[in-house]
């Protein structure tokens, strides 16, 4: 987590002070996850609670990532489920992993079909998600899909890397259609 945790006096809940955070190049403030200083004892174990929960989150998408970078895609796939089964979303990392997974056995479908479940669900892609389904979509000899999640990635703000770069490369050699 990005922040910091204060505690004051015996009266005065537990607070997370998230430090910002930069999101496509823009700087986000994140005011809403900011617990209030409270006066009572009832809000104070509900915050606690709260900041407890959110650990816990944490700890599970981290538990589930490590079994997930090293699993075959379609466990992946089971794993993501597993945790929406006992009540934890997947975060953007867990996706990540899922989507390199599908990459490198090159199901370039199933890497897209992650990549809008994971804007359904309200996660942002990051330069890692776009590189990852770039990478499946090039392995699958998919030239244009590469050059279209390409140009989406930039118009989100995210700057393609040299992986990047080569995953839409090597797509295009692959792709006898592509003609940029």
């Amino acid at each position: 987590a990005h922040g910091t945790i204060a505690s004051t006096t015996s009266d005065t809940a537990l607070h997370y002070q998230p430090t910002p955070r930069q999101l496509g190049g823009t700087t986000v403030q994140p005011h809403a996850l900011q617990p209030q200083r409270t006066q009572h004892t009832t809000t104070t174990a509900t915050t606690h609670f709260a900041f407890s929960r959110t650990r816990a989150h944490q700890e599970v998408c981290k538990h589930y990532n490590a079994k997930i970078k090293v699993a075959h895609w379609t466990e992946a796939l089971r794993l993501l489920e597993k945790m929406r089964q006992k009540g934890f979303s997947p975060n953007v990392f867990n996706y990540n992993c899922a989507i390199n997974r599908c990459a490198r056995d090159g199901k370039w479908q199933c890497a897209l079909d992650l990549l809008n479940e994971m804007r359904r669900c309200g996660l942002v892609p990051n330069e890692i998600t776009y590189s990852s389904v770039i990478n499946a979509c090039a392995k699958g000899g998919e030239c244009q899909r590469a050059l279209n999640l390409l140009v989406e990635m930039r118009s989100h703000g995210l700057v393609p890397n040299v992986i990047t770069y080569n995953s839409v490369i090597n797509a295009c050699a692959k792709g006898d259609e592509c003609q940029r």
